[in-house]
């Protein structure tokens, strides 16, 4: 059969082929037969073929061997294929071997398949591959459905250069899983390109210990877009290092107002000092309490203004005395107001000397006990009005210095109450003016002036009673003032 001639050969039916014997078939000139009677060849026919009839194959014949055929030819025959003979193969070809006959080419073949015919391998061949085969294959040239179908298993098996040459749109096809499925490694090698293409998304379905399997550097660079990606729980959960990477001018309200003590007290000082005014409305009291004095001093005034009743409100004495005394002194009204008397009876004397006294509520100045308004200046008691002077604690009032009592303008004075002369020493209360306070002191509040106040007044200062105040003493009262007006 050596003899016949192209035109005999390939008059030779394909089911002839098939069952002709071995030594009659291996005299068969195979590059005569038609790509019809190679199509027809099966499993047994291509088996009884030679080694170097099967290499001599065509690449037009190669295309049209069935897919039974080709998996029936040997590792050593298609591995001594050419570049041509390899590039000739169809995805339905391909697409129908098992990995057992996949596993029949070398990985140099394997590696050399075009897009098209990667594209053509199934996600169940691709994830049942061995590692061998696996790895020899072109990630850049899998298909969005390939990638999107690929395990977590075969992911975990790709070798480092595998999942360093992932393209930044075969990144972004990833799922979370499949992302935590990469080594360190692998994902520290990636570029910044590549870091770049994860979705928000993305970000915020990784573990922390994924997060923390890129280097701080790589963290670092994520976009703003990106790091509003990140959950509450991943901010609060990462390590103090990849924590003080992040700009945090990049979190949205939200995750500012997540963030625990815990998180912000873990904090750089330039990240600290560098919120935006709508992210620090947004942090709890608790969180800008852990915030220290160097970052809280550095605010300007925007970002101050922007603290609110309910976070100020909330701080602690030690977290109050964080606050600069220019900052406290520059406080509005709202955010003044917002201190609780137990605050305000709590902190350092320097805090209550910085703040405006006379925008005080009149809660808050009656809820100052006498720690409280000790801490006072006599300029912040000069400026204090008629009507917070009157909600004074009796208790309190006498802690007030005598300088100061001495000062009281004919407005204080005549708020002062009944009560509240009772409680003065007879220090305090002789120190009153003869020309503004005693004389401007209520009918009312002349009712609870004791017999030992008005013995230690002077002679100028008992007459500076007027006849209107004198007429509502009682008895005892005017029996003391006799001789101390003498």
């Amino acid at each position: 059969m050596g003899s016949l001639t192209s035109t005999q050969v390939r008059g030779i039916p394909a089911l002839q082929l098939n069952n002709i014997g071995t030594t009659q078939l291996n005299l068969i000139d195979v590059t005569a037969l038609s790509t019809l009677q190679i199509s027809g060849l099966n499993a047994t026919g291509v088996a009884n073929l030679t080694d170097t009839q099967l290499t001599a194959l065509t690449a037009g014949q190669v295309a049209a061997l069935a897919t039974g055929a080709l998996a029936a030819i040997s590792s050593a025959d298609v591995q001594a294929w050419s570049a041509t003979q390899m590039g000739a193969l169809t995805t339905k070809q391909l697409s129908g071997l098992s990995t057992t006959a996949l596993g029949n080419f070398s990985t140099g073949e394997l590696g050399t398949l075009t897009t098209t015919q990667v594209q053509g391998l199934s996600t169940t061949q691709l994830n049942t591959l061995g590692l061998t085969e696996l790895n020899a294959l072109d990630v850049t040239k899998f298909s969005s459905t390939q990638l999107k179908g690929l395990t977590a298993t075969t992911l975990t098996n790709l070798s480092t250069t595998q999942a360093d040459a992932l393209t930044a749109t075969e990144i972004g096809l990833l799922s979370t899983t499949q992302i935590g499925a990469l080594d360190a490694t692998e994902l520290q090698g990636w570029s910044n390109t590549q870091l770049g293409a994860l979705s928000s998304t993305q970000i915020g379905g990784l573990g922390v210990t994924v997060l923390e399997s890129l280097t701080t550097a790589q963290l670092g660079t994520l976009t703003a877009t990106q790091v509003k990606g990140l959950t509450s729980n991943q901010l609060n959960s990462l390590s103090t290092a990849y924590l003080q990477v992040l700009d945090v001018t990049n979190l949205s309200t939200i995750q500012a107002s997540s963030l625990t003590a815990t998180t912000i007290g873990s904090l750089t000082d330039t990240q600290g000092q560098s919120f935006l005014s709508t992210q620090i409305a947004a942090l709890t009291a608790a969180a800008v309490g852990a915030l220290d004095s160097t970052e809280i001093q550095a605010w300007n005034a925007t970002q101050l203004g922007a603290l609110n009743s309910t976070q100020l409100s909330g701080l602690s004495a030690g977290d109050i005395a964080d606050f600069s005394t220019a900052q406290l002194g520059n406080l509005t009204t709202s955010q003044l107001r917002a201190f609780t008397a137990t605050q305000l009876n709590s902190v350092d004397p320097t805090v209550i000397d910085a703040l405006d006294a006379s925008s005080m509520s009149t809660q808050q100045i009656a809820g100052l006990n006498v720690t409280g308004l000790s801490n006072m200046t006599d300029t912040q008691i000069a400026s204090l009005t008629a009507t917070q002077f009157g909600v004074i604690q009796p208790a309190s009032l006498d802690a007030i210095s005598t300088a100061a009592f001495g000062a009281l303008t004919t407005a204080q004075a005549q708020a002062l109450t009944s009560l509240q002369i009772n409680g003065l020493s007879t220090f305090n209360f002789a120190a009153l003016s003869e020309t503004t306070a005693l004389p401007a002191l209520s009918t009312t509040a002349i009712a609870g002036i004791t017999t030992q106040q008005i013995t230690a007044l002077s002679s100028t200062q008992a007459n500076a009673f007027t006849t209107t105040q004198i007429a509502a003493m009682s008895v005892d009262q005017v029996a003391a003032l006799i001789p101390a007006s003498a």
